[in-house]
């Protein structure tokens, strides 16, 4: 109780560490000369629930994936609507590069994926190596990215003996089973063909 009780006239009481076993009824009973005043309070002490692991747990998946769309979400924008940089080279060459790199953090297990301008999948990367089982026919055995790409950051392509027919846009997804595209970046590749000039001799004439 308060030390002034007496003269302030608040004759309150304070419970310290209340425990289960304290819930009921308290009564404060107040003497002066044949006057008695009393004052009934009734504590019910509730137990403070700790915070469930499990909803803990689901709240910081939940937060984890509005992360992932929104980055996903981000870069598909960048990807989409963005002007893709253009990489022009002449044909008979050894090989081109199509340049993606990123400095977001990818996570181990995600698939890299390269398409051409008609959506065919022309080089996949996955669970630590290439698979070339995914690989579109045309390009198979011309197609190659550099050593970890997801902890490097480096995702480009490397494409070999570059033909004419292999202009067009394509396209660096990396994306979670397939389903949450966390990001996408696109390339104009450009081929241009070799020209062969023929002169034609007859009787001592260039034609």
């Amino acid at each position: 109780m308060n030390k002034d009780f007496l003269r302030t006239g608040d004759v309150s009481l304070t419970l310290r560490n209340p425990r289960d076993g304290d819930n009921g009824r308290y009564v404060c009973t107040v003497h002066r000369d044949q006057d008695v005043l009393r004052h009934t309070v009734v504590l019910k002490y509730v137990k403070k629930e700790p915070f469930p692991s499990w909803a803990i747990v689901l709240l910081g998946l939940l937060v984890l994936l509005v992360l992932i769309v929104c980055a996903g979400g981000l870069y598909n924008f960048e990807g989409y609507f963005l002007k893709a940089p253009l990489v022009k080279v002449n044909s008979g060459v050894e090989s081109v590069l199509l340049p993606c790199r990123t400095r977001v953090c990818l996570p181990g297990g995600a698939r890299v994926e390269w398409r051409d301008g008609e959506n065919r999948t022309v080089h996949v990367y996955q669970k630590g190596s290439d698979d070339p089982e995914e690989q579109n026919l045309t390009s198979s055995n011309r197609t190659r990215m550099n050593d970890d790409p997801l902890k490097t950051g480096d995702l480009s392509l490397t494409l070999e003996r570059p033909k004419p027919e292999d202009s067009g846009i394509y396209s660096c997804r990396v994306s979670i089973r397939k389903r949450v595209i966390l990001m996408m970046k696109r390339v104009h590749l450009q081929v241009k063909g070799q020209w062969l000039n023929v002169a034609f001799f007859q009787s001592g004439d260039w034609w």
